[in-house]
């Protein structure tokens, strides 16, 4: 495959993803909004915009930093990658405080806040 193919094909790859992806997050909303009900689904809803907002601190736009860095030094990538594995697990421990400390605060119904934790547990963990 030429250089041009392989960059087109690279290319369509990262368009096509998110739209495939959000046309089926569409249906799973639908459906995850019919299934839990007005008042389950609020709180849910909640929950997930409240984890939301304490996901930049997680990125920081160290996806795009490692990129760069890991293809512009090959030889160095497993050092660091490593590295960004050390990061990225303190921003992670860092926004799981601020986030069960932010809701623990504000008054959330407890039911809500267990969503909260539960959720915020789960984002954590990805890489």
């Amino acid at each position: 495959m030429t250089h041009m193919r392989h960059v087109v094909a690279n290319s369509s790859w990262l368009v096509v993803t998110p739209l495939v992806l959000n046309i089926v997050s569409l249906f799973v909303v639908g459906y995850v909004a019919r299934t839990l009900g007005h008042v389950a689904y609020g709180s849910y809803a909640y929950a997930f915009a409240f984890v939301a907002m304490f996901t930049p601190l997680l990125h920081m736009g160290l996806g795009s930093l490692s990129t760069r860095t890991i293809a512009e030094q090959r030889a160095q990538a497993s050092t660091f990658f490593w590295k960004m594995l050390v990061l990225r697990f303190f921003l992670a421990s860092t926004a799981f405080v601020l986030a069960i400390l932010a809701v623990t605060f504000l008054g959330v119904p407890s039911a809500t806040r267990t969503l909260v934790y539960v959720h915020r547990v789960r984002c954590s963990s990805t890489p």
